[in-house]
Parts: C-alpha cells; structure tokens; sequence
C-alpha cells in the first residue's frame, strides 16, 4: 500500500499545473463575466420594464433563454474542452458576449432583446467551461473554484449599486457597456490562459477516463446531484430576478434595494473566502 502511494504521487505532483498571480487574475474575471448578469439581474430588470416597456413575464422569458443557452454550451463546450485549444474557444466565447452586448444595446423590442441575450448565454457558456476545466487542471481545484466565486460575489456590490446609477442617468446603453469593458479586457489577457493541460501517464500516454467521468456517460448519481443544484438555482433565479420590483411594489426606493442586494451578495462573498481559506471540501 505504501509503495503504490508512494509511486503515485510524484507523478501526480509533476502533472498539476501550477499559476501565478496573473492567470488567477484572469481566471477571476472570467467567473465576474460569467456571472456578472446574473448579479445585476434586479436592476437589468427594472431596465428592461421601464426603459423599455417590457413585462415582467417576457423579462423572464428573456433570462430564461440566455441562462438554458448558457447551461446548454457549457455542458457541450465542456465535453470537447480537454482536447481542444481551450484558448481559442475562451476568445470565441467572449467575442460572443461582446456581439450579444451590443446588440442588446440596440435592441427596442422584446424578440431582438431575447436573440442579443441568447447570442450572450452562449459566449458565457463557452467562458465558464473554459473557466472550470482551467481550475480543474490547477492542482488546487477546490480553493480554486471559491477563489473566482469570491470575486465574483465582491464584485456584485458595487456592480449592482453602479448599474443602479448608470440606468438612471445614462440609460441601458451605458448600463451593458460595463459587461463589454469586462469582455475586452478578458480577451485581451485571455494569451495568459494554457491552450491545453496534458496529463500523461509515465508511458507518456493519456490517463484512460475515470468511471463517472463523461466518457462513461453521467451516472445516477451524478444526475440526481444536478438535478438538485437546478432546482435550488432555479428557487434562487424566480426570487433574484424579481427583487428590484418586488421592492419597489412594497414602497423601497432604488438606494435601499441596491443595498439590501449587495447586502446579499457580500454575505455570499464571505462564505466564498471562508470556503477558499479551508482549501478543501469538508469530509474530503
């Protein structure tokens, strides 16, 4: 038993991937783009409904198209993500949020605000799951994934009380240019990001896929705990969406709501930097 561990994890030590500080830097960005309408949500729906007349059922049909758009590219992206160059993709990805973000800035009607979202939820897709399987390789996956969470949740605050204001003075234009500013800069940083993270065998073969692994296909276990997470996401999403009207029908002006949702956000935040301290799953 000994020498099996001990022959083990050298190899598994020279085939982790370590980063420096700048791609973590990227990394995080990426998790602020992914997520960044999600956060401000509340605010882009009370946008969408006064700036643009839309109602609050098309809101919803509108973030439910870029969020399935969304889930569905991720999941297609990260199937083929390991052999591909995951660069290319990661610069694919945010060309199309950027595409999507600025034809939601021209959009005046309901049909065109669903097609420049949707265009969107593909570009986040492909984001993310570049963004996971980067994580994924790094050798420190779990303290990873809650470092970009982190970022992601501080951000939100600012992001949420800043589009509250730039909605109010510069209108949705200004409001959506933020995402493409985010968009810009990630392409431009996204050379830092390792085209692919290989992980040969001492033979200098690949690793043969793990049972459980989407090469054995998804498990019932495996689809049992995703069928959970879309549903508390799903309870979270009908409840976050509507918050900034939900405030405003029971007498909130636009300051408070923007503080109780940052509030929220930065709650989350802190679970994230606890989450990153620990460096692993509990019982792991």
């Amino acid at each position: 038993m000994h020498s099996a561990v001990s022959t083990i994890t050298p190899l598994a030590r020279e085939t982790e991937v370590k980063f420096g500080k700048s791609v973590w830097a990227v990394l995080m960005l990426l998790q602020v783009i992914a997520l960044g309408s999600v956060q401000t949500q509340p605010v882009f729906t009370g946008g969408l409904a006064d700036l643009l007349g839309l109602t609050l059922q098309q809101i919803g049909v509108v973030f439910s198209a870029e969020l399935i758009t969304a889930a569905a590219t991720c999941t297609l992206v990260a199937m083929i993500v390991h052999p591909s160059d995951r660069r290319r993709i990661l610069q694919w990805g945010l060309v199309a949020v950027n595409v999507g973000t600025f034809s939601n800035a021209l959009a005046g009607t309901f049909a065109s605000v669903t097609a420049s979202r949707i265009i969107v939820g593909v570009g986040i897709g492909a984001v993310q799951a570049v963004m996971y399987a980067t994580i994924a390789g790094s050798g420190q996956a779990a303290r990873g994934y809650a470092m970009v969470s982190a970022a992601a949740l501080f951000w939100g605050p600012p992001a949420v009380i800043g589009s509250t204001f730039l909605l109010r003075k510069f209108g949705m234009p200004a409001f959506l240019m933020q995402f493409a500013l985010l968009a810009a800069i990630a392409l431009a940083a996204s050379s830092l990001i390792p085209r692919s993270q290989a992980r040969p065998t001492e033979a200098g073969r690949p690793h043969p896929a793990r049972p459980g692994s989407l090469q054995h296909g998804i498990g019932l276990t495996a689809f049992l705990l995703l069928a959970c997470i879309g549903l508390v996401l799903l309870g979270h999403q009908v409840l976050w969406v509507y918050q900034e009207r939900i405030g405003r029908a029971i007498g909130l002006d636009p300051q408070t709501i923007g503080l109780a949702l940052a509030a929220a956000l930065i709650t989350g935040g802190l679970g994230s930097v606890l989450a990153a301290l620990l460096g692993r799953r509990l019982g792991y």
